[in-house]
C-alpha cells in the first residue's frame, strides 16, 4: 500500500526572533522591576504593586511566555495519506489524530493560498469558509467534502504530494480541474 507521510513543525527564523524578542522583553521587564522594588527598595512604577504581587505577577508572566515557548517548539502536524484516508495529527492541539475518509471528500487539490489573508496565519484556523491546519508556507491541499464543508492541510512538499495524489487517485478519477 501507498503511503505519504509529511511532519511539519515551526522552524522559521522570524517566528524564533519574535517569540525570544517579546518573552526576553517582558519578563525582563517584570525582573527589572523586581530588582528595582524588592532589591533597592524604590517603588516600581506609578502605581505600584506590593512586592507579593510583583512576585506573583512575575512568576505567572514567567510561566505563561515559557509555555507559549514551548507550545511553538514541540508543535507538530504530522500528515499521513493512504488508499483509505487522510490522517491528521496536530500536536498539542489535538488529542487525537482526525480522520478523513476519502469516501467522505468529494474533492482534492493542491492549491497556493494565501495564509494571512484568507486564515488570519498558521496553527489551527477557521477562515469564511474552511478550516486550515497549517505550520508554515502558501501551499496546501484543500480538500472539499460531500456535507460542504471544506479543509485546506498545509504542506511543504507540494510537488511530492501532487506526485502521490495523482498515482494514487483516490476518488477514481482526477483532482479538482
Amino acid at each position: 500500500m501507498k503511503i505519504y507521510v509529511e511532519e511539519q513543525k515551526f522552524t522559521q527564523i522570524w517566528i524564533w526572533i519574535l517569540l525570544t524578542t517579546i518573552s526576553v522583553g517582558v519578563i525582563g521587564q517584570f525582573v527589572y522591576g523586581l530588582y528595582i522594588q524588592i532589591g533597592k527598595g524604590i517603588p516600581y512604577g506609578d502605581k505600584p504593586m506590593n512586592n507579593a504581587g510583583l512576585i506573583l505577577t512575575t512568576l505567572l508572566t514567567t510561566l505563561l511566555m515559557t509555555g507559549i515557548f514551548l507550545l511553538f517548539l514541540f508543535a507538530k502536524l504530522t500528515v499521513r495519506i493512504d488508499s483509505n484516508a487522510i490522517i491528521v495529527r496536530f500536536r498539542p492541539f489535538f488529542r487525537k489524530e482526525k480522520t478523513f475518509l476519502w469516501s467522505e471528500i468529494e474533492s482534492f487539490e493542491v492549491v497556493k493560498y494565501r495564509p494571512i489573508a484568507e486564515f488570519g496565519g498558521w496553527g489551527v484556523r477557521y477562515g469564511r469558509r474552511s478550516m486550515a491546519y497549517n505550520v508554515k508556507g502558501d501551499m496546501g491541499l484543500r480538500l472539499r467534502f460531500r456535507n460542504g464543508k471544506s479543509l485546506l492541510i498545509g504542506t511543504s512538499n507540494a510537488e511530492e504530494l501532487s506526485h502521490f495524489l495523482t498515482h494514487l487517485d483516490p476518488l477514481g478519477r482526477k483532482a479538482m480541474p
